[in-house]
């Protein structure tokens, strides 16, 4: 007898044989031996985000997950946010939840829903976008919001930036379902489904990681994520439009380039910050290719 969760089991097996290529052959393959090992590590810490956000989680019993941490060395991905903490829960579209937490040292911290076109498809539309500023916060530190339904949503993520990562409090969620959970199924094809998306997932993210170095010459770029091509050169920011790509940040500005340095050669980045909220250091905005 053949159960369609094997066949989506082995299909996984497939996808992650192959993946290793997007690290080990053309225009973007490495050959230090610790490059390849960190390409094995981004594979497997990729896998655990896939397992959680497609195959283990239940939209009718929603917990918030540690999807990147400055602690966590197997939630480090997309970036080493080493003073912000992420966290996710998948959510159902047709049902309600109520958010609640406690700010605690957070100099900023955010609440944003992401769509699903299609199952392990990542983002391409914010649907739902709350900040500290849009909520109503006691005095001490604490917040309550209902959401929901909200046409589109399949995810929601949350952003806590710190000052002092290390002693500083970081914000306390909470999600509850306002509504009768579902019937837990966990059976063939509910499985197979869940086996396949992931793959999918971990097939979008090695198409991005790792990224490409430019060229040490002054090339035409574009902004955005998808910046090419000239090597150490910084792409003008730019603000994510609710039309996204991944899980990235609405009300953040991002700046990408690439390096390549010789031997005798070091990076200098150098910048003038806007009127903006007190980050404490140049970081990466989030989860996000």
């Amino acid at each position: 007898m053949t159960h369609e969760a094997t066949e989506a089991w082995h299909e996984l097996l497939d996808t992650l044989r192959g993946l290793d290529s997007a690290f080990l052959e053309g225009d973007r393959a490495v050959h230090d031996d610790r490059q390849v090992a960190d390409g094995y590590r981004a594979l497997a810490t990729t896998l655990g985000v896939a397992f959680d956000t497609y195959l283990f989680a239940e939209p009718s019993r929603p917990v918030f997950l540690e999807l990147n941490t400055p602690f966590r060395r197997d939630r480090r991905w997309g970036g080493d946010n080493t003073d912000a903490f992420y966290r996710m829960a998948p959510v159902d579209p047709s049902r309600r939840y109520r958010i609640s937490g406690n700010r605690g040292d957070a100099i900023y911290f955010a609440l944003t829903g992401y769509n699903e076109p299609a199952p392990g498809t990542w983002s391409d539309k914010i649907v739902l976008h709350l900040n500290d500023t849009d909520l109503d916060i006691d005095a001490d530190g604490n917040f309550s919001l209902d959401i929901g339904p909200v046409p589109d949503i399949a995810v929601l993520m949350t952003r806590d930036y710190q000052v002092d990562p290390v002693q500083g409090r970081p914000v306390r969620w909470e999600i509850e379902a306002l509504d009768e959970p579902e019937p837990i199924r966990h059976g063939d094809a509910e499985t197979a489904a869940a086996l396949r998306a992931s793959a999918a997932w971990l097939r979008t993210m090695f198409m991005i990681i790792p990224l490409a170095v430019g060229v040490r010459v002054e090339d035409e770029h574009t902004l955005g994520h998808e910046i090419a091509n000239a090597a150490n050169t910084m792409g003008a920011p730019y603000q994510v439009p609710d039309a996204n790509f991944g899980w990235s940040a609405r009300d953040a500005c991002y700046s990408f380039g690439s390096y390549d340095l010789a031997e005798d050669e070091a990076l200098v980045i150098t910048h003038r910050p806007p009127d903006c909220r007190r980050c404490g250091s140049i970081r990466c905005a989030g989860p996000s290719p």
